[in-house]
């Protein structure tokens, strides 16, 4: 899931940046829609942005938008640089719990 998070919020912000150049409100809320599924299982604020963003293109509000769009693209950006590196092993140990006095999971 991680991996293809990394691999789609990207281009899905270069989505969003183009469909704003172009004004165009139909392509910017599909792309802000997408963003909004792909990230907000890791970050809710930075989903619920995307979610104003969605909103915001829906309604034809371009301009609060394009105010709106700095954003969310910093909070994403932040985001995957968080994911660098991660893996369920690395999660295990960030929590300090392995499970089993051996190491191994026990779930």
């Amino acid at each position: 899931m991680c991996r293809n998070s990394r691999a789609l919020t990207p281009r899905l912000l270069a989505e969003i940046g183009a469909a704003l150049r172009r004004r165009d409100a139909t392509r910017l809320r599909e792309a802000a829609h997408k963003l909004h599924g792909t990230i907000s299982a890791f970050f809710m604020q930075a989903g619920v942005a995307a979610s104003d963003l969605e909103d915001l293109a829906a309604g034809g509000l371009l301009d609060e938008a394009e105010a709106l769009a700095p954003r969310v693209g910093a909070m994403v950006r932040g985001l995957l640089a968080e994911m660098d590196g991660i893996s369920i092993g690395t999660i295990k140990v960030r929590a300090g719990a392995t499970g089993a006095p051996d190491g191994t999971a026990s779930y």
